[in-house]
């Protein structure tokens, strides 16, 4: 079993030839190559933004397609904006990326740091180029002085001097830019990746958008940005102070091309995790109660389901699988655990579901478990693999019957008064309907001649205690 807490990065290969998605397990190559053509045939610049929800992936997928982009020629930059939003200056931080260029063309860089300068003195520009927007003549001069409050004419006079300066000085920085540029170029346009936009402070992912377009906006960059546009949007409503901002407009003026990589195949990217963090041993050909082997497809078939039934992200099952890895570490390997058990409490725990406490504070009844269960699986599980998902449910309800506390008084099953010493199911299933009526029966009667023996299996308790120090180790 693995001994990290976190899941393995995938290894790109950077020797300049080996395909980079070669172990991309979701197939995105195909993504980047589209995206490829799209760069290629617009070089003199754009802003495109890769738009997905935060945990799908869209990191991993910049990080292959940089070094794809390397091995067809182009130059690239990869700048992650959370891990550098410290440097309160947006224009320093994203000089200091293109400075690994200075080598090509130190002269032209050197003249780019020096039309930088009068662009990084004061604010004013910022403060004046809000107050007046598209304002003209009388109007603009009122709205100027209302900027600048109480300053006297001659402050007054001085600030519209460095207002004019500034101005001269973002077309010397940009055309000292483009210089640049054109002495590191080689047909191709520089690729600009910035990587975690949405999960900057709201401020500091504003001035990168201000700066991208106001300074660094000259033929011969692509820039690239990784953003959930939601979360963007909630960030530029913060940090204008208002809900009334309309931040799909907003970004429209920074934003020429929307991407969104399409839904990965989720079953092919659980079957890594479970290699990944070890569990393959332990899901796959595990002998379990009552002799039943536990099939390793079939547990990823559980875990696939679950997670479509829930909606969680790829980063989010990368984090659930974790968690069952360290929840097993923390148990006694002399004791047998059901898994399918562990899998159910730790997803709907960490999907922040009210179910879990629920079960965890012993007030759901056996029939809402029951009712719960099927309502995440049934729609979506194949109706030729029913019995599997009997088994499975069969699991779960004998260990939570098990549970609950005896004067609960609620009942699983009734034992028969005949030879066999049958049971009858106490609760209603839609899934025993769909097969042999006695198929539940059968068997949580198996689990019942099982937990009777001497092998000692975790019960529901001892899983929960597990979970929740794991959730102390992880958090």
């Amino acid at each position: 079993m693995a001994n990290s807490l976190k899941s393995r990065e995938i290894d790109i290969p950077k020797d300049g030839t080996t395909d980079p998605f070669l172990n991309c397990l979701l197939e995105r190559g195909k993504y980047a190559s589209v995206l490829t053509n799209v760069v290629s045939n617009y070089s003199d610049g754009f802003v495109l933004a890769i738009n997905n929800e935060w945990g799908t992936g869209k990191t991993t997928f910049l990080k292959m397609w940089k070094q794809s982009l390397k091995n067809e020629g182009f130059e690239t930059i990869y700048f992650n904006a959370w891990n550098n939003d410290f440097q309160e200056e947006v224009i320093i931080a994203l000089l200091s990326e293109l400075r690994q260029f200075e080598s090509q063309g130190r002269e032209k860089f050197k003249k780019v740091l020096k039309n930088a300068l009068p662009v990084l003195k004061g604010a004013g520009i910022e403060l004046l180029k809000h107050a007046v927007g598209k304002a003209t003549g009388d109007k603009a001069v009122e709205l100027m002085i209302g900027a600048f409050g109480d300053y006297s004419l001659d402050s007054l006079h001085k600030n519209l001097e460095q207002y004019e300066e500034k101005k001269k000085g973002i077309e010397a920085f940009r055309s000292s830019l483009k210089e640049y540029l054109e002495e590191i170029d080689n047909d191709k346009p520089l690729i600009f990746f910035i990587d975690e936009l949405d999960r900057c402070r709201p401020d500091y992912s504003v001035k990168v958008l201000e700066k991208i377009k106001h300074l660094f906006n000259v033929n011969g960059i692509v820039f690239v940005l990784s953003i959930d546009k939601e979360q963007l949007g909630h960030a530029i409503c913060g940090a204008y102070g208002s809900e009334n901002i309309d931040s799909n407009e907003y970004l429209r003026r920074f934003i020429d091309l929307e991407y969104s990589i399409p839904k990965p195949d989720n079953k092919r990217y659980i079957k890594f995790l479970v290699d990944n963090y070890g569990l393959k041993d332990f899901f796959g050909n595990r002998k379990g109660i009552h002799g039943y082997q536990y099939d390793l497809d079939y547990t990823i078939l559980f875990l696939e389901s679950i997670q479509n039934s829930l909606n969680i992200s790829l980063r989010k099952m990368e984090k659930i699988l974790g968690h069952i890895s360290v929840s097993l570490k923390s148990l006694d390997k002399r004791s047998m655990i059901l898994p399918i058990s562990l899998i159910f409490m730790v997803t709907l725990k960490l999907s922040d579901n009210n179910f879990y406490r629920k079960m965890k504070n012993k007030t759901a009844s056996l029939q809402e478990l029951n009712d719960f269960f099927e309502d995440l699986f049934l729609e979506g599980w194949p109706q030729d693999k029913y019995h599997i998902l009997s088994f499975f449910e069969s699991e779960l309800l004998y260990n939570y019957w098990q549970y609950l506390p005896r004067s609960n008084n609620e009942k699983l099953f009734e034992k028969t008064e005949d030879l066999n010493d049958n049971i009858t199911l106490k609760i209603n299933s839609e899934l025993n309907k769909n097969l042999d009526p006695n198929n539940l029966s059968a068997n949580i009667n198996a689990i019942t001649r099982d937990y009777s023996r001497e092998e000692r299996f975790y019960h529901l308790n001892i899983i929960i205690e597990s979970i929740d120090l794991t959730k102390r180790f992880l958090l």
